[in-house]
Parts: C-alpha cells; structure tokens; sequence
C-alpha cells in the first residue's frame, strides 16, 4: 500500500514536527501551507493520507477537504483518508459529511495520531468511520 502523507497546515513549525514524526518511521511526506500547494501535491505525488488543520490558511479546513476529496472523484484516482486537526470537536457532523474519517481535538496526542495513521497506512482500514480523540 502507498504510504505517502500530505499535512496541510499554515504553520511551517508544525509542519516540520509532522514531517520528522513520519518519516522517521518510513513514511513519504508531503507538505501543503496553501489551498493551492495542497491541491499541485496531491496531483503530483497522491497520497494516501492527507492531515488537514481545521482552518489552515484561512480557509475552512473542510472546504479543503471537500475539494481534495473532489479531485480524487474527478481523476478516478482512490480517495485518501482524511484526519482533521481540530480546535474543538464539537459539532463533528459537517466533518463527517464532507468525507473526514478521523477527527481529533486539540491539544493534540501525537501518539495517538501516530497509532491511527499506522492503522491506516499499514493495510485496509479498519470499520472505524469516525474517531473522535479527545484530550
């Protein structure tokens, strides 16, 4: 199975932590601080993850997702997972609808993110549609 991983999040500190965390356990990364950059990455090197922010550049991160999750229906290409970083996780259900499969609040658990994305990454994903990390 692929194992590449586009984070998108408007903050280059962030990024860089996400980047080290999985590659160093052999993940391919690709990151994203634009709508734009989001959307040439995922053209260019298709991922099988995308880790959104809830609003990175200003914009709402499921809008985002909603188009990422677009492009994949549209170049018939497979529909990558999608975990959203969230500030909080109260009302969920715009997340769900728009094709998130993971949510997590904030302050984030980094080794919890870490068990979801082996989850996901190291074979079929499991029958979990949402899961909610709270902390």
């Amino acid at each position: 199975m692929n194992k590449t991983i586009l984070i998108v999040n408007d903050y280059a500190e962030l990024l860089l932590i996400y980047r080290e965390l999985f590659e160093m356990q052999g993940y391919e990364v690709s990151t994203a601080e634009s709508v734009e950059q989001a959307a040439s990455t995922m053209m260019a090197r298709w991922p099988s993850l995308v880790i959104v922010d809830d609003h990175p550049m200003g914009i709402s991160g499921v809008r985002l997702v909603g188009h990422l999750k677009r492009l994949a229906t549209e170049y018939a290409r497979p529909v990558p997972v999608a975990i959203a970083l969230r500030g909080d996780v109260v009302g969920g259900q715009e997340f769900v609808l728009v094709g998130f499969d993971y949510i997590f609040g904030k302050p984030l658990d980094f080794e919890r993110l870490d068990a979801v994305v082996h989850r996901i990454l190291r074979g079929p994903k499991s029958q979990d549609v949402l899961d909610i990390a709270r902390s």
